[in-house]
């Protein structure tokens, strides 16, 4: 009896840990998209000044939530992220327009992707 007591705790423990897991995922996800989203639009008024402080912003949520999304996710999927922020923010002080919508919109969908991995999907069951 204890065995099973003990083993459907640990079960809900593992389950709890999962959905926290995927909400803070896609919390992170959906804040730094936004922030993205905000920069390119201001970039595509050829607005840079405003679109240097939502990229800045970008980078200080990332590095705000990359230690606990280190714990949480593969590692190259979040140094992917890092570089790409790192490019893009060049981009964004260097006004190359071009280049950083292409580059943005890499960095937008490898963000949006982030949890896509872990997500209880019969892909990543079987």
């Amino acid at each position: 009896m204890k065995q099973n007591i003990t083993a459907l705790i640990i079960f809900a423990l593992i389950i709890s840990g999962a959905v926290f897991s995927l909400n803070y995922t896609n919390q992170v996800s959906r804040e730094i998209t936004d922030t993205l989203k905000l920069c390119e639009d201001y970039v595509m008024q050829n607005n840079w000044s405003s679109a240097t402080m939502h990229i800045s912003n970008t980078k200080n949520l990332w590095d705000k939530y990359h230690p606990r999304l280190a714990v949480l996710l593969s590692h190259r999927e979040l140094n992917e992220i890092s570089d790409l922020i790192v490019t893009v923010t060049s981009l964004v002080f260097l006004n190359d327009k071009n280049t950083f919508i292409t580059e943005n919109k890499r960095l937008t969908a490898l963000v949006e992707n982030l949890n896509k991995g872990d997500s209880l999907t019969f892909e990543n069951l079987f």
